[in-house]
């Protein structure tokens, strides 16, 4: 989609300028992790070990420009982004609209801490968070909302929670399966 200079335009028209990348959220900054792209051989890996298919529905947490919800839509799945950056958002937005994904994909504005509702919705939870103090809070509130058998998938940065169901050290990919009772 990218060959397309109008499109190109449009993407960067939800870019932030230099100044104000690392400065979306100040207040946040200690709570969250900071937008770093997960490699698109990554997001496809991911995808392949959680078995990512037509029934599922996939949440992106912290999904920054989109790729893994885009990935998920593009085979067959729902994709679903939230994020606290407006700009990260619009971007995906775009992106989605740009693919002609947008009928698949949803993005939102949220905090995950605060988003229930899309996390009972989720039969699959991506994550690429790096280890910080709201972490433990973002597990435990996973736990309370996901249904048994959701699974979870990390990259880079294992769970501390919950029994690893599968680990793949070549690409740093950690799934889990929400257990029926913990």
């Amino acid at each position: 989609y990218m060959g397309d200079a109008a499109a190109r335009l449009r993407v960067r028209a939800h870019t932030p300028p230099a100044d104000e990348r690392q400065v979306w959220w100040p207040g946040y900054m200690h709570l969250i992790s900071p937008f770093i792209c997960t490699p698109h051989r990554i997001v496809e890996r991911m995808l392949d070990l959680v078995r990512a298919g037509p029934n599922d529905t996939v949440l992106d947490i912290g999904c920054g420009d989109g790729r893994i919800p885009l990935a998920a839509a593009s085979r067959g799945s729902f994709g679903v982004g939230i994020d606290l950056s407006p700009w990260l958002v619009a971007r995906a937005a775009a992106a989605a609209d740009l693919e002609g994904l947008s009928g698949r994909t949803r993005f939102v504005v949220a905090d995950a801490m605060a988003s229930d509702g899309l996390l009972r919705e989720a039969s699959v939870v991506a994550l690429f968070q790096q280890s910080c103090d709201w972490q433990q809070q973002l597990q435990q509130k996973l736990l309370d909302c996901l249904r048994p058998g959701t699974r979870v998938v990390s990259y880079a940065f294992p769970l501390q929670v919950w029994p690893l169901h599968t680990r793949d050290e070549e690409s740093d990919v950690f799934v889990y399966v929400v257990p029926h009772v913990l």
